[in-house]
């Protein structure tokens, strides 16, 4: 009778290969353990950077309608107004006496004794005339126009700090200025300045400001102009 030999059906595995798996097992546990443990400090590190707000309620503000933005230009100030003159009355009689006219018969001439000389001494030094049209006026003083040209805006500059600083808020300037026919100024010359500061203030208020075109009999001209301004603070 034969005997039953285990080694016939089965292959002995040796201790080396089970020390092997058990290490590969273990490194494939702890690799796991270290995955997730970043994974849920990288979670922890967003919710700490983002903070979470909620909101309970939000509140809808009605639109609010701007104006509608006019382009129309200016309005021209009307030209003031003249003065009216009083009335003057004449006190007449409504019948005017009769005129005694008395007609003298005219004297019928006799042209056939009439002898006429018409010879007229003619000169050779005489001056030559002058037949060239006289230059057309192009500037004009201000009380020659048909009306005075008028301020249509009111230009913004700053006060001089220094005056301020020394308490002075007002202060007189005189200018000769040329107003052409777009209503543009140029100045001319400084006729007076209370306070040398305030040169630099007037002269830019005067180069922005813009008046009515001056007419002189119902055409476009250039007028002068002697300017006061009062400037204040």
């Amino acid at each position: 009778m034969a005997r039953f030999q285990p080694s016939e059906f089965h292959s002995p595995v040796s201790p080396s290969r089970i020390t092997a798996f058990s290490f590969q097992v273990l490194g494939a546990l702890a690799l796991t353990a270290l995955l997730l443990l970043f994974l849920g400090w990288l979670r922890w590190k967003e919710n700490d950077r983002v903070p979470m707000h909620t909101f309970r309620s939000v509140e809808h503000l009605a639109p609010v309608q701007l104006p509608a933005r006019s382009t129309a230009p200016p309005a021209e100030p009307p030209p003031p107004k003249a003065p009216e003159l009083p009335e003057l009355s004449f006190d007449a009689p409504k019948t005017a006496p009769p005129l005694n006219a008395r007609i003298q018969p005219m004297l019928k001439p006799d042209f056939q004794r009439l002898e006429l000389d018409f010879k007229i001494p003619v000169r050779t030094d005489a001056p030559a005339l002058n037949l060239s049209a006289p230059p057309v006026k192009t500037s004009y003083d201000v009380n020659e126009l048909d009306a005075m040209p008028m301020l249509i805006n009111r230009p913004t500059v700053a006060y001089p700090a220094s005056l301020a600083r020394q308490g002075i808020l007002s202060g007189m300037v005189v200018m000769e200025v040329s107003i052409n026919p777009q209503g543009r100024v140029h100045i001319l010359t400084l006729k007076e300045c209370s306070h040398p500061d305030l040169e630099r203030m007037a002269r830019r208020f005067a180069e922005r400001a813009r008046f009515t075109s001056p007419q002189k009999d119902g055409r476009p001209v250039t007028a002068t102009y002697h300017w006061p301004l009062k400037l204040t603070r």
